[in-house]
């Protein structure tokens, strides 16, 4: 069974500007941090964490949005090793 998202034209409009953000040179962290926050935005979620694949195999987060205590993962810690 397939589901589908039906988004709004603010949605759309929210989609569109992180592609043209995405366009403007940001780094790594900052491309992240937009991301997490129009999925929070588009979809509603309370928060969004993004996780990074190191070079070891590891996981490490890279961006997150969502209340004090979610937040507080961030700055680089490790949440073990990826299963490829």
């Amino acid at each position: 069974m397939t589901r589908r998202l039906t988004l709004s034209g603010d949605a759309l409009l929210k989609m569109m500007n992180v592609a043209h953000q995405l366009g403007g040179g940001r780094d790594l962290d900052d491309i992240l941090h937009i991301v997490a926050r129009t999925v929070i935005e588009v979809i509603g979620f309370d928060a969004v964490a993004v996780n990074v694949r190191r070079d070891d195999g590891d996981l490490e987060v890279r961006a997150v949005i969502g209340p004090p205590e979610v937040e507080q993962i961030r700055g680089g810690a490790h949440v073990g090793t990826a299963v490829a």
